[in-house]
């Protein structure tokens, strides 16, 4: 089970070049914003 004090949200970059050339890149853009929504809600710590 995921514990507030010893989880991250860790969200690494992929604008630019790279998500040109990732497959339905919009796709997963937007499930990351759902996760990070969600971490937030949660009150997990959300870098990047």
């Amino acid at each position: 089970m995921l514990q507030s004090n010893d989880t991250v949200l860790v969200l690494i970059d992929i604008q630019g070049k790279l998500a040109q050339i990732v497959n339905e890149s919009e796709i997963i853009v937007n499930n990351i914003e759902k996760v990070t929504v969600g971490a937030r809600l949660l009150d997990l710590p959300v870098f990047g």
